[in-house]
């Protein structure tokens, strides 16, 4: 038979070259706590993904999606920190996503402008400390819709040659 390896890398090639995934793909296997994320906090067990309560400490989902997707992750803040950010592929672009950072969420960046003054920008908590949510990302041709347990938080339409990513992040890790 095959290794969940060899059956890991075999959907990873699948989904790079699918225009749309047409049935669900857990991505914990996908995960890849790198050293230095473990440095930084991070740990996995059982297939719960627990971060630290600092900015800017990423894990990585080592996966290329396809142009069309939608990315579900269950979240429950244990802290009072910031929110969680994910770092979505949209047209060939990293973009951010910002939830609950300093009393606010949004795609960061919009036409230039950050998280704090740019159009996709919603005032507002929606994530409680100590409950879980559901958060769905999805991004299609022209738009990114993002919701917290069905409640829409962020919608974007457009070009994705108005996003960009925010340089407080790595410039060098495009992927």
């Amino acid at each position: 038979g095959e290794s969940d390896e060899m059956k890991l890398a075999a959907k990873a090639a699948q989904l790079r070259t699918s225009e749309r995934v047409t049935e669900p793909v857990d991505l914990r296997p996908y995960l890849a706590v790198r050293q230095n994320e473990v440095s930084f906090g991070w740990t996995l067990a059982n297939g719960v993904l627990e971060s630290p309560n600092s900015n800017r400490t990423p894990v990585v989902i080592d996966l290329v999606p396809p142009a069309e997707y939608s990315l579900i992750a269950e979240v429950e803040p244990l802290g009072d920190n910031r929110g969680p950010v994910f770092a979505l592929s949209a047209g060939g672009k990293r973009v951010h996503v910002l939830l609950d950072f300093n009393g606010a969420s949004a795609i960061e960046n919009v036409d230039g402008r950050s998280v704090t003054a740019n159009p996709t920008r919603r005032e507002g908590t929606f994530l409680e400390r100590g409950k879980k949510s559901k958060i769905v990302c999805t991004v299609r041709d022209g738009r990114i819709h993002v919701s917290v347990d069905g409640t829409t938080v962020i919608d974007f339409t457009g070009s994705f040659d108005r996003l960009s990513q925010n340089l407080n992040w790595d410039p060098e890790d495009t992927d």
